[in-house]
């Protein structure tokens, strides 16, 4: 699941909300799901990198920027999925 920070809010509907973007302009923008970006504004998915990769180009910003700024060191990288693109059922955790 992608971080939060102390009001609850994501890294990455921080910097969609400051591009002005709704939730779905996003997701057309990065070739995403609406529900995608949904789910990991409210926490619900772990973004797999090549997602977080997109919505990085699409929002101008580097991907590390995505999760929230906190004082803890443990909480200031968004745990990612391993890419299993190709790998069918048996590549998957």
């Amino acid at each position: 699941m992608m971080n939060r920070d102390a009001d609850g809010v994501t890294g990455l509907a921080a910097l969609r909300r400051a591009r002005g973007l709704t939730q779905e302009q996003l997701a057309v923008e990065a070739g995403v799901g609406s529900a995608t970006v949904y789910r990991l504004e409210t926490g619900m998915g772990c973004p797999r990198r090549t997602t977080l990769r997109v919505l990085a180009l699409a929002l101008d910003c580097d991907p590390s920027e995505l999760a929230p700024k906190t004082s803890e060191a443990s909480a200031a990288t968004p745990r990612l999925r391993e890419d299993t693109a190709g790998q069918g059922r048996s590549g998957t955790a």
